[in-house]
């Protein structure tokens, strides 16, 4: 717009001037090619508009899908520490058979589960069992709402108010296990996990989480020793995930649940650290998995509507993949057809001041 008002402006200076025969034969002539050019200058204004117009579609595509993009590309399959059983583990049972290697593990003998009072519901009542029957010997901790804020606020303080703020209990779930595990250690494990074979080679690891669909990881299945630095990067920045996300799936989801581990990973300079459980061993997203470690009761409690619609796209990339397609093919059909209109508007009144301009430059014979 400024352009063409300049573009304007210089054609009335130069038909005064050619009027008023106050310019040099030479100074008219290079004045009329510069007004020759100032002619086309609005099909680049144009052209500048469209590209901006593109470069903003694919800006919101890009803002809705980076938090995806990013981790397939950080955690590569050549670029991932999986979670491979050693020879000292039996191949059936996954007991360790060396105790003298595993009683030097970094991880403790600890399963924290988490529910809202100590009654559990009955569905889940075989997975919990399940658990403590494999591992005898271990410590069983079963976190409730009461005691996750009497431990908040006796050894985080600074975080109690934050975690009273989530708008959502599954938030503050999602946060307890963050907690107790940078304290205790051990092993979190959902209440809708069935526990089929010995965890105790896990606690080799520094820190485990499960791979996941579509990209990156769970956090239904956590493995950690006490006070890990990636643990310490979770609990820390609790406060400033703290988001509203319009609904209350991509707000679990970013604030505390799934993509909040996934994007922490991906941005934790000691990404050897970390090691990822495999869909084999975490038996959730195949059915090829011969020996899993975990059976999955896919509870989801807290998912609602929005949760389903998200998913349906999640497992649907082809369509998601079209709809952004056409949303760029639309934006740029838009911006050519603003541009054909404009210039259909505005072409019979440029072609008559140039008109106007070339019988006066051929008059006073500059051309």
């Amino acid at each position: 717009m400024r352009k063409r008002q300049e573009s304007l402006r210089a054609e009335q200076r130069f038909v005064t001037a050619v009027v008023s025969q106050r310019l040099t034969t030479p100074f008219r002539l290079s004045g009329f090619r510069i007004l020759e050019a100032s002619c086309t200058s609005s099909f680049w204004a144009h052209s500048e508009c469209l590209i901006l117009q593109l470069c903003a579609a694919l800006g919101v595509v890009l803002l809705f899908t980076w938090p995806w993009i990013l981790p397939g590309l950080v955690f590569r399959k050549g670029n991932t520490n999986w979670v491979v059983p050693g020879p000292e583990v039996d191949p059936i049972t996954y007991e360790v058979t060396n105790h003298t290697i595993s009683d030097h593990y970094p991880v403790p003998r600890i399963i924290h589960q988490t529910w809202k009072t100590e009654h559990v519901p009955e569905q889940w009542k075989d997975a919990q069992q399940s658990c403590k029957d494999l591992h005898p010997e271990w410590e069983y901790r079963l976190w409730t709402d009461s005691d996750a804020t009497d431990f908040i606020g006796r050894e985080y303080p600074h975080l109690l108010a934050s975690f009273q703020s989530y708008p959502y209990n599954i938030e503050r779930a999602d946060a307890i296990r963050y907690l107790i595990l940078h304290y205790y250690g051990g092993i979190y494990i959902d209440l809708d996990i069935v526990c089929l074979r010995s965890l105790e080679f896990l606690r080799g690891y520094d820190f485990v989480m499960p791979q996941t669909m579509p990209v990156g990881f769970s956090n239904d299945f956590l493995v950690g020793r006490k006070g890990h630095p990636f643990l310490e990067k979770l609990v820390t920045s609790l406060p400033r995930w703290n988001l509203r996300l319009g609904s209350k799936y991509p707000t679990v989801m970013f604030s505390t649940g799934p993509m909040f581990v996934t994007l922490q990973a991906t941005f934790f300079g000691a990404r050897s650290s970390l090691s990822v459980l495999p869909f084999s061993l975490y038996g959730k997203y195949t059915t090829k998995a011969v020996d899993p470690l975990l059976r999955h009761l896919y509870g989801s409690s807290w998912h609602s509507s929005d949760a389903r619609s998200i998913l349906w796209i999640v497992k649907h990339p082809l369509c998601l993949g079209i709809v952004l397609t056409l949303l760029l093919l639309g934006t740029v059909a838009l911006g050519v057809w603003r541009f054909h209109q404009r210039e259909s508007q505005t072409g019979l009144g440029q072609g008559f001041r140039r008109a106007q301009i070339i019988a006066l430059a051929e008059s006073f014979k500059l051309t």
